[in-house]
């Protein structure tokens, strides 16, 4: 619950080090909690780009919650709160429900369970335990297999690091201080919403379905290496998939971007997925100043484009 009424601290960067100043807001969010099996799939091939996506009835349910939900609210499936009642104590109003839609379980710092155990969490084997013995071939392929899940400018940003001696020593905050940028960027929503990521346990079924996820991966992914695009995201939920590209970041920015290049592969894209693969699709294109940089900390963070 504390994730629904977060406190935001002001950062003072230090000659030595980060300080951590007073809270200057609270991040009321919305949550939604789901339960279930899971799949994890990986789309795209091994030249461009590729995807690891998470399908799974879960992921319907934490939406369901999630979007019912308002700032400050914690919600949770049914399927989860029966879940939570084998280890939570918890208000009778949850435990005597037996509805069929989300449930409020806390309300910002104010929760109505209690977790009666403590949960052992066994520590993960660090990844670079798993690099020792490995020779420079080895390494490099390993390195080029995973910079393919990367959004480019992130390689290419990386890339650079390694040529400039001056850069190696900087610490991770001020490379991401120095790399974010606000540009002009634009930027193509494509929507697939007949296309339903359901696992149904049928073998067969769900064989066709993750063809058909990487064969739009591939699709998406051939137009926009075309017109020298970017993939910002491909995402698939209870709404059907949908993909978000650029144009206009590092690496993809030209002389009359929008009528020589955007344009062209937005057409492209929508016309790929209709007449390549059948699959029924809905676009929408805009273009403004954005901010292109990282989010996050320093352990857990990603590239994005926000604007």
């Amino acid at each position: 619950s504390k994730c629904s009424d977060f406190p935001v601290y002001a950062i003072s960067q230090r000659t030595v080090g980060v300080e951590m100043g007073d809270q200057v807001a609270t991040l009321n969010v919305h949550c939604g909690l789901g339960v279930g099996q899971v799949v994890g799939v990986h789309v795209g091939d091994n030249d461009f780009r590729r995807e690891y996506l998470i399908l799974g009835d879960p992921i319907r349910q934490s939406t369901e919650a999630g979007d019912a939900a308002s700032h400050g609210e914690f919600l949770t499936s049914p399927e989860a709160l029966v879940l939570m009642r084998k280890s939570c104590s918890m208000e009778e109003s949850l435990a005597l429900y037996n509805g069929d839609q989300p449930i409020l379980i806390a309300f910002k710092s104010v929760a109505k369970f209690q977790s009666s155990t403590i949960p052992k969490v066994r520590r993960r084997r660090s990844v670079h335990a798993l690099w020792e013995g490995w020779e420079n071939d080895a390494l490099s392929q390993y390195r080029k297999l995973l910079s393919l899940y990367v959004h480019p400018v992130v390689v290419d940003n990386d890339s650079a690091l390694t040529k400039n001696p001056r850069r190696r020593n900087s610490t991770i905050q001020q490379r991401h201080t120095e790399e974010a940028e606000l540009r002009s960027v634009y930027v193509m929503f494509i929507s697939m919403p007949k296309v339903r990521a359901k696992i149904t346990g049928n073998a067969k079924e769900d064989s066709k379905l993750f063809k058909l996820l990487n064969d739009i991966m591939r699709v998406c992914t051939r137009e926009l290496v075309r017109y020298s695009g970017h993939l910002r995201q491909f995402i698939v939920d209870d709404k059907g998939l949908v993909l978000i590209a650029t144009f206009g970041l590092r690496g993809s920015s030209f002389p009359n971007m929008v009528t020589e290049r955007a344009l062209p592969a937005t057409s492209a894209l929508h016309n790929s997925l209709k007449n390549d693969l059948g699959v029924y699709n809905r676009v929408g294109a805009t273009m403004g100043n954005a901010y292109c940089g990282v989010v996050g900390g320093v352990k857990r963070h990603e590239y994005a484009v926000l604007g």
